[in-house]
């Protein structure tokens, strides 16, 4: 739909919906809305942390979030032509390769070894999996070349699941670089969220959408009567 105007669409959700969430809005509390409240932890913490990337905190991995890299473009945004993004290639921008090994050839690399939970992070990584992959910051550091006063990140990958392997990266964009949050620790995983179905009125769906027939009976008996 191509508009010259801003349209604004209000959708009713209903009578039941608009109590449910008039009473959350008087009980909620955000300190008692989480099993580990004390804890403090909110997705707030991570938009201020993707803020201000010098924050030593940014750069650790705890409980509650992670560090991962982006090495491509989000799908359908047009961009594969633009470096938005970490390349994959070993050819550019690789500065080493390390493969980790397990059993009697078992080795380490920063600390890191064929166990590291970031591994295991690349396998649940769902959506997010095609676009950012996790990594670990090595450390921050300052343009060399005297040209710009841009900062960098130097930063391992965690590639593959049978063949592990950290792509280490020395210069690697702020941009690049973020934190999100581990499974079930969101602000939508509360406890205490605000959760209510939609109802949406019958007048709003097309007659063709409808699980009934125009005739008003159920089409799943007809067919019932028909293969019987």
């Amino acid at each position: 739909m191509l508009t010259h105007r801003i349209l604004q669409i209000f959708i009713d959700y209903g009578e039941n919906w608009e109590k449910a969430w008039s009473e959350h809005v008087k009980k909620f509390h955000a300190g008692l809305s989480r099993k580990d409240a004390k804890r403090g932890f909110s997705s707030k913490l991570l938009q201020e942390l993707n803020a201000d990337k010098f924050n030593s905190q940014f750069q650790m991995w705890t409980d509650d979030y992670f560090n991962v890299c982006r090495v491509a473009n989000f799908p359908g945004t047009g961009l594969g032509k633009r470096k938005n993004y970490i390349l994959r290639s070993r050819r550019k921008g690789v500065d080493e390769r390390i493969e980790l090994k397990t059993g009697e050839e078992a080795n380490e690399y920063m600390n890191i070894t064929y166990d590291h939970e970031g591994f295991d992070l690349i396998r649940s990584g769902g959506s997010y999996s095609s676009t950012f992959l996790p990594c670990t910051v090595f450390g921050l550091h300052q343009d060399s070349d005297g040209k710009s006063n841009d900062y960098y990140f130097d930063v391992g990958i965690f590639k593959g699941v049978k063949r592990r392997y950290i792509w280490r990266h020395r210069r690697v964009k702020m941009d690049f670089v973020e934190v999100i949050p581990r499974a079930a620790k969101s602000d939508q995983n509360w406890v205490g969220a605000f959760r209510h179905e939609i109802l949406i009125p019958d007048e709003m769906i097309p007659p063709s959408w409808m699980d009934l027939a125009p005739d008003g009976k159920d089409p799943l008996q007809d067919v019932t009567a028909m293969q019987s």
